[in-house]
């Protein structure tokens, strides 16, 4: 597959980093000449030095042949632009852009249903909000995912010495624990993944991914020697825009939210997006 990535930050760059990886055709735009240099050697892609908004980059990219073009620079304005030009003009069958202001998002649907194909709107700080309340549900969890609509939740584990799966062989687990459906889907070992058998083992240190119904979330932890807590109060440092939206989002579950921050127009822009959390004007490395 032939793909483009429009903006080498982080964004850009380890989404390139990823589809180099499994074997893809990859160039990357970036007009920043310091930061090709720096991809350049640490990355297994083809780097263009330019604007990828303008189409006679994007045709020195390959984008008459380009299967995926994903639009990542720091400009909403941009990244419109760029899946604007890839759509209409170059057709390309696959087009990804990074909008992080919420009054973009109508204008990029509305472009995508006149266009056709697939069109993908994706927003790294929403996907980060997501992630660490997935993570705070499950204690103890290095990666939560849900699947089908939260019917079903997959969550991975380091099992403990004084864990009961520790030493456990894999066809023993629904016969000693019978009352918690669950499945073993995956185990990392030695920085190894395999797919798991029966005849496996579960041993310390090793990474499980368990498949489990989220209401047997409580006994799987307790299999585990992990314990649930109640977070009644949450300490945010950082009035970015995942900060306050985090804040905003545990406030609706009644979470006590105290939220920290050395810039004072930041604090006073999260007081007022904010109800009931308690923002703080100071470094959140202060002890005092």
């Amino acid at each position: 597959m032939k793909a483009i990535v429009v903006g080498g930050g982080l964004v850009g760059s380890s989404l390139a980093a990823k589809l180099a990886t499994d074997g893809h055709d990859v160039v990357l735009i970036e007009r920043d000449l310091e930061l090709v240099r720096e991809l350049n050697e640490r990355l297994d892609v083809q780097t263009l030095v330019g604007n990828g908004t303008t189409v006679p980059v994007l045709k020195m990219a390959g984008i008459k042949n380009c299967d995926l073009l994903l639009a990542t620079t720091d400009s909403d304005e941009a990244n419109m632009v760029v899946a604007l030009v890839g759509s209409a003009l170059f057709n390309v069958p696959r087009v990804v852009a990074r909008l992080r202001d919420e009054g973009h998002e109508e204008s990029f649907r509305t472009i995508a249903a006149e266009v056709g194909g697939e069109r993908l709107l994706i927003d790294p700080d929403t996907a980060a909000v997501e992630r660490i309340l997935s993570l705070m549900t499950v204690p103890g969890a290095v990666d939560v995912a849900p699947f089908f609509d939260g019917g079903l939740q997959v969550a991975g584990f380091v099992v403990k010495e004084d864990s009961d799966f520790n030493g456990l062989l894999l066809s023993h687990l629904r016969l000693l624990f019978p009352a918690v459906p669950m499945l073993v889907v995956a185990i990392r070992r030695d920085g190894r993944w395999r797919v798991p058998h029966g005849e496996d083992e579960m041993m310390a240190g090793d990474l499980v991914y368990f498949a489990m119904d989220p209401g047997e979330t409580d006994n799987v932890l307790a299999l585990l020697g992990l314990q649930r807590g109640s977070e009644h109060k949450v300490m945010i440092a950082g009035a970015t825009r995942i900060g306050i939206e985090l804040a905003r989002r545990l406030e609706a579950t009644g979470t006590g939210v105290t939220l920290l921050d050395g810039r004072r127009k930041a604090c006073e822009k999260a007081a007022s997006a904010l109800g009931a959390t308690l923002v703080i004007y100071g470094s959140p490395t202060d002890r005092e």
